[in-house]
């Protein structure tokens, strides 16, 4: 094993850190607030490129450099001293500053998941747009399927009223949740993978031991079929939204409901947090998305993304929380700045209502599943269809990549 290094008391151990940062900010402010990063290539060990960028550049945008400097074919991953980059960092939370070396790694297209009503899941590859496996067992319409955060498992609810954990590389099922009274609308796994969180038309949502497959909490209060059931992405709340036009904001550890957000005049579909669970967004059947504030200072109104022609059935915030999607029975996805509502980008090519729509783990594409059977994936740039996956013989329920 390693030697040791001296111990530090924790304040001394503070002070180092804190002098070390400083040092490195005045390193990078002396050289005008930008950095010069040295890019090896994470499989040869090649020099690849040096590129300069921003102090206050996010690693996302430092890849973006090393994709036009390095000839790349796509983004890479970025790794500094063994480590995986997040891509929303800034590049001095990931530690980098001037003279730093990182190196670079393709990593293959994440992949697509679909549920559908023709009682199946399927696995898709992005980008040749292949069907690779199909999770067969239900027997009624599949309402929706997630991927755990590593890709290994998918969790999918069904109308035949259990909820199924499946082994991603193999597609074996591993667990039937049983216990609901009515159809599962939905199901997601926490961040970490150890529990699973459904709603169902029997007016509860329920929380399982991902493991065991048990039952290790109920959570009531809605009045009407829960449509929708999932998690903060720091793992300390659960929202469900229900038929009868309420989001309730729970305690997943003692089911306690937190707040209630009671202002839709229709079916709350769906409602997904922002990347630092500090937003909500909010689709409802009268055809408006809502963006609300989970700040304990500011929980008025929510701002309205107002266009799509009829109801909106699922949103969705960017890895990076700047914009939402949205799917409409308008047979529309919109792409919204989050910050002020501005619509900004229209998907059309769906021939019947999208059901669903999701970003791509790095933001640059989304992906929809619609009633006319088809899934298609899309530009989030340009708008342009990229790829129609067509294979299932029922509706697409839910649409959405791998995060890996």
């Amino acid at each position: 094993g390693r030697a040791a290094g001296p111990l530090q008391a924790p304040n001394a151990q503070m002070a180092a850190e804190g002098q070390s940062a400083e040092g490195e900010h005045e390193q990078n402010m002396a050289q005008g607030g930008r950095l010069t990063i040295s890019v090896d290539s994470g499989v040869t060990g090649d020099p690849l490129a040096e590129v300069t960028v921003s102090a206050r550049s996010t690693v996302l945008q430092l890849a973006q450099e090393v994709l036009e400097a390095g000839g790349l074919s796509d983004f890479p991953r970025l790794l500094f001293k063994g480590e995986v980059l997040e891509d929303w960092h800034r590049l001095s939370q990931a530690g980098l500053c001037h003279g730093s070396k990182v190196q670079a790694v393709l990593c293959p297209p994440p992949a697509v998941l679909t549920a559908s009503g023709d009682q199946t899941v399927r696995i898709w590859d992005a980008q040749t747009g292949e069907c690779t496996r199909v999770l067969s067992g239900h027997s009624d319409t599949v309402s929706s399927a997630f991927f755990s955060l590593d890709g290994r498992r998918v969790v999918s609810a069904s109308d035949d009223r259990t909820v199924r954990i499946w082994d991603a590389d193999t597609g074996v099922c591993e667990q039937i949740l049983r216990g609901h009274r009515d159809g599962v609308w939905c199901a997601a796994f926490t961040p970490d993978g150890a529990s699973v969180i459904s709603g169902s038309n029997d007016s509860t949502a329920r929380i399982w031991d991902a493991r065991t497959g048990g039952c290790v909490r109920m959570l009531e209060g809605h009045v009407d079929s829960v449509w929708w059931a999932s998690f903060s992405p720091d793992g300390c709340t659960a929202v469900t939204c229900s038929v009868d036009g309420s989001a309730r904001l729970w305690d997943p550890a003692t089911g306690h409901c937190r707040r209630i957000i009671a202002d839709h005049p229709g079916i709350v579909s769906c409602a997904s947090f922002s990347p630092d669970s500090r937003s909500l967004v909010t689709s409802c059947s009268d055809g408006v998305a809502r963006v609300w504030s989970l700040e304990a200072d500011d929980a008025g109104w929510p701002m309205f993304l107002c266009g799509h022609g009829d109801d909106v059935w699922w949103s969705s915030f960017s890895p990076d929380g700047l914009t939402v999607v949205t799917a409409s029975c308008d047979h529309t996805a919109r792409l919204w700045a989050a910050a002020t509502g501005v619509c900004r980008l229209v998907l059309r090519g769906h021939t019947d209502a999208v059901l669903c729509a999701s970003f791509s783990p790095r933001g640059r594409c989304v992906v929809t599943g619609s009633d006319d059977c088809t899934t298609k994936i899309w530009d989030a740039i340009s708008g342009r269809c990229e790829r129609t996956l067509v294979g299932h013989t029922g509706n697409v329920t839910c649409a959405s990549f791998a995060s890996c």
